[in-house]
């Protein structure tokens, strides 16, 4: 249980550490909190497994077992050395409470695993991932839009080169015989001055 206890204190320091805007100057920059990739390592590969293994496996299926099956030998000493009926007080009494902390530890994982700040920071992580993945849509139609110009400016050109061969015209008698367009309109192409 020892072992459960220092993984969910070190869950603890992970979630109350200072975030990297609420440090003061004389703060270490070791000492702000970790990116969330790392509370959920913790949360979910460290704390839950070893809860897990140490308060829901060794104490009702080690532990129990010992205090039910193999304490009957020594609390009948007791009985013998004491007085009558002290082993089966003290078998009650310790099965009850190993009891109760085996409830305990149910409702303590209950709330390990939906605990709200760690699910805070995983949504804040996911909200941010969201939003990248979007700008990155963004930008990758921006920069399609980008090329489509480019080919369509292009294409002008192309047609234009065209234009001039087939006709035999050098390239500013080319330009002068193109109709010219208000600049105020449209966009400026290859062939505008």
């Amino acid at each position: 249980m020892d072992l459960s206890s220092a993984f969910l204190h070190l869950l603890q320091i992970c979630l109350h550490a200072p975030k990297a805007d609420e440090m003061n100057m004389g703060a270490s920059k070791y000492m702000k909190q970790p990116p969330a990739y790392v509370i959920k390592m913790v949360h979910r590969y460290l704390n839950i497994p070893v809860f897990m293994y140490c308060r829901l496996f060794v104490l009702p299926f080690i532990v129990w077992y010992s205090a039910l099956f193999e304490s009957q030998g020594w609390l009948t000493q007791m009985d013998f050395a004491l007085f009558q009926g002290i082993g089966n007080i003290l078998y009650l009494f310790f099965n009850t409470l190993i009891a109760i902390v085996l409830l305990l530890n149910l409702v303590l994982f209950q709330r390990l695993l939906y605990h709200p700040k760690v699910q805070s920071i995983l949504d804040e992580e996911a909200k941010e991932i969201l939003v990248q993945q979007v700008l990155q849509e963004e930008e990758d139609e921006a920069m399609q839009e980008l090329e489509n110009d480019k080919l369509l400016y292009h294409g002008t050109s192309a047609v234009n080169c065209e234009l001039m061969n087939d006709v035999g015209l050098s390239f500013e008698e080319t330009l002068l015989s193109l109709p010219q367009m208000d600049h105020a309109e449209s966009p400026p192409t290859a062939y505008t001055l």
